[in-house]
């Protein structure tokens, strides 16, 4: 993806269970997705399957992948990019996201 280009998975987990803080949900519109399943037993070319995407379609999710990549690499620290969000910039708000939404779990007594 870093290098612009559209990824094929064939395992949900492999990325938009993984990588969920870096990827967006709308996932069709920045990767393809063939099931495992149709590929071991042979119901399913991935060659065929990639074919059928029309070029507009290709160009339109090359583009988002260009979108995502700062969100996908880790900047330089000696370099300001105070506008763009980077991988760990990226994973602390989700860490902090997830730490917000968690139920309180008793008194915090001190």
């Amino acid at each position: 993806m870093v290098a612009g280009c559209v990824p094929v998975f064939f395992n949900a987990g492999s990325a938009y269970l993984q990588y969920k803080w870096h990827l967006p949900r709308n996932h069709t519109r920045y990767s393809v997705y063939i099931p495992e399943d149709g590929v071991r037993k042979g119901n399913v070319s991935i060659e065929e399957t990639l074919r059928r995407i029309p070029p507009a379609t290709v160009r339109a999710m090359q583009a988002e992948v260009a979108r995502l990549v700062p969100g996908l690499v880790y900047a330089d620290p000696r370099y300001k990019l105070e506008t763009v969000k980077d991988a760990f910039d990226v994973a602390v708000e989700g860490v902090l996201q997830n730490v917000a939404e968690m139920p309180l779990l008793g008194v915090w007594r001190f």
